[in-house]
């Protein structure tokens, strides 16, 4: 509603959705809360690690960096954060493993 106030009339979506007009105009005026303040900061601290190490820096990672600075921040936050923030780790390498297949060396006969 609040995107298409514009092209959407408010007193019937506010009827379809049975919210009160006040309550709308309320909630358009409201400030983000403390957690989702929190949030956007962290995400821009998470975003400055990830970007620092090249997006080599998963959850547990970026942990250990957060702690180093002095923020206590759980694993699953962190993951949930980078999920929202559209970010996912590079493929590292495989440690031990030098092998090279092709498709020829799949196939059984």
């Amino acid at each position: 509603m609040k995107d298409n106030k514009e092209t959407v009339n408010i007193q019937r979506a506010c009827q379809t959705l049975n919210v009160s007009k006040s309550g709308f105009y309320e909630f358009l005026k409201r400030k983000p809360s403390k957690r989702k303040r929190e949030n956007q900061l962290l995400k821009e601290e998470i975003g400055v690690i990830f970007h620092e190490h090249h997006g080599r820096y998963g959850t547990i990672r970026i942990v250990k960096v957060l702690k180093e600075r002095g923020l206590i921040v759980y694993r699953k936050c962190v993951g949930k954060l980078l999920h929202e923030m559209g970010y996912m780790r590079k493929a590292g390498h495989i440690s031990g493993c030098n092998h090279i297949f092709t498709i020829c060396d799949c196939k059984t006969f």
